[in-house]
């Protein structure tokens, strides 16, 4: 149970990682408050129904031995990206603004996903093999 708890503070840690880095993006776009203004809060939204489905798949399906880290990190990314789909995340069929938009939020997972990865193998690498490797 330890392990869930764990894996459930790496889920909020990614939330507002992602969360802080699409305020970072969107304040370099050009669009006004108006027009964007609601989105970080209806993506934290999004990000709590993924982190939601992400520990109830967990629980359910019991990994067991098989559960780590790094599988509950990618788990949780999928979901985030099937749960965005479902809300209406589609760059291809979106037109103008809408369009633009989707790609921030597609640029920001993508970057989540990046500094998340990185920051796992860099603290299992350096801990395992004392940073020489």
């Amino acid at each position: 149970m330890n392990q869930i708890f764990k894996i459930a503070g790496i889920y909020l840690g990614i939330i507002f990682i992602n969360y802080f880095l699409l305020i970072g993006v969107l304040k370099t776009t050009n669009h006004s408050g108006g027009e964007i203004g609601m989105l970080p809060i209806a993506y934290l939204l999004s990000s709590g129904i993924s982190f939601v489905i992400s520990l109830v798949l967990i629980l359910i399906l019991k990994f067991g031995n098989q559960l780590n880290y790094f599988r509950a990190i990618i788990l949780y990314f999928i979901v985030n990206i099937g749960v965005d789909i479902y809300y209406g995340l589609d760059p291809r069929n979106g037109k103008g603004f809408f369009k633009n938009v989707d790609i921030l939020i597609i640029l920001t997972i993508i970057l989540t996903f990046i500094i998340v990865i990185s920051a796992y193998y860099y603290k299992n690498k350096s801990f395992k093999n004392n940073g020489f490797s």
